[in-house]
């Protein structure tokens, strides 16, 4: 069982040594990761994390240091890692397992020295805690797949705000494309009832959301994201589309308990529901 985001976040702002080195494989843990502590020897670094249902599979050797507030994590933890690394690349273990990729990273806090960031390329990501945590909050929303993950470990340098953003925009913009297909199945888009439509034949519905898309300049939505949208609102874990001999219409789940079922993501999908519409009556009224 994956540990508690909340409470691993805690640890990771408040412990230091090997407790905060256990936060650091628990944050790991919680990304959907396989973490663990290494055996403590001078020569080995402090966690490994494996993603072994990547389509690539993939580790990530970690250092973790953390230092008194008023302090900078040093670029000296860069040679240990670097010097140690390929004892775990040719690991039997992982050897056998046909692991693709290894990666290098440094998990610190407070933050990084300069020295530390210019002397990260070509090899190792840096992670200061403040950004680990933000992946963690956003992982709890979206369940970025270990796929995803690979990119932050692929980084070169200083991870960022903007390197998650890379992440998070496309379930964002599915979510846009979900709220646009309940917007074309509803009787009076523009209103509060939320009455849906009639059945209506797919080709008609994907027009009519692309035509919406256009409306609210929502410029990334084509029929192949559409058609991919329309398939994810059937599942039974949110079924909120009903397709039937080529037809389709909202299902009979009232639209407000989507954030009950789907938690973040559908709070998401329901605010920017009702965004378009308010948009919608904006225009209508104009």
């Amino acid at each position: 069982m994956a540990p508690n985001p909340l409470s691993v976040i805690d640890r990771l702002r408040s412990e230091r040594g090997e407790s905060f080195e256990q936060a650091v494989a628990d944050a790991f843990n919680s990304l959907g990761l396989s973490a663990s502590l290494t055996e403590t020897h001078e020569a080995e670094s402090d966690v490994i994390a494996e993603a072994l249902f990547a389509d690539s599979r993939y580790f990530a050797i970690i250092e973790c240091c953390a230092v008194d507030e008023q302090n900078e994590v040093g670029y000296e933890k860069l040679g240990q890692l670097r010097g140690n690394f390929m004892q775990y690349v040719t690991d039997d273990r992982r050897q056998k397992l046909g692991f693709k990729n290894a990666y290098k990273t440094v998990v610190g806090k407070p933050h990084f020295s300069d020295n530390a960031v210019q002397m990260a390329a070509p090899d190792v990501s840096l992670i200061d805690v403040g950004i680990l945590v933000e992946l963690l909050k956003l992982h709890s929303k979206y369940r970025f797949s270990q796929d995803e993950l690979e990119s932050i470990f692929r980084v070169s340098g200083q991870v960022k705000s903007e390197h998650l953003l890379t992440l998070v925009v496309p379930h964002q913009r599915k979510i846009s494309t979900y709220a646009l297909i309940c917007l074309a199945l509803l009787r009076e888009p523009y209103s509060n009832n939320n009455h849906r439509k009639p059945f209506a034949p797919v080709e008609q519905v994907i027009g009519s959301v692309a035509t919406f898309g256009d409306l609210l300049s929502v410029d990334y939505v084509n029929e192949a994201t559409i058609q991919d949208c329309l398939r994810d609102l059937q599942t039974p874990f949110l079924k909120l589309v009903y397709s039937k001999d080529n037809m389709i219409r909202l299902s009979s789940l009232d639209l407000k308990e989507v954030p009950s079922i789907a938690g973040e993501l559908g709070s998401e999908l329901l605010a920017r529901l009702e965004d378009y519409k308010r948009r919608l009556e904006r225009m209508r009224k104009a």
